[in-house]
């Protein structure tokens, strides 16, 4: 299945659930390196995220 980046909008490359972060978020390889660190679930810096959301 073929979507769209959470964060940018493009589509993603891949097929697979490798683009798809362990939070739901369906991710563009670059857009994931960006979103690790305050990824909701698993990122160090989650609470960035939570004020940024």
């Amino acid at each position: 299945m073929v979507g769209t980046c959470k964060l940018c909008g493009r589509r993603t490359r891949s097929r697979g659930a490798s683009d798809v972060c362990t939070c739901g978020w369906r991710l563009d390889p670059d857009c994931r390196e960006v979103h690790e660190p305050w990824c909701p679930v698993e990122g160090d810096e989650r609470w960035i995220g939570a004020h940024e959301i």
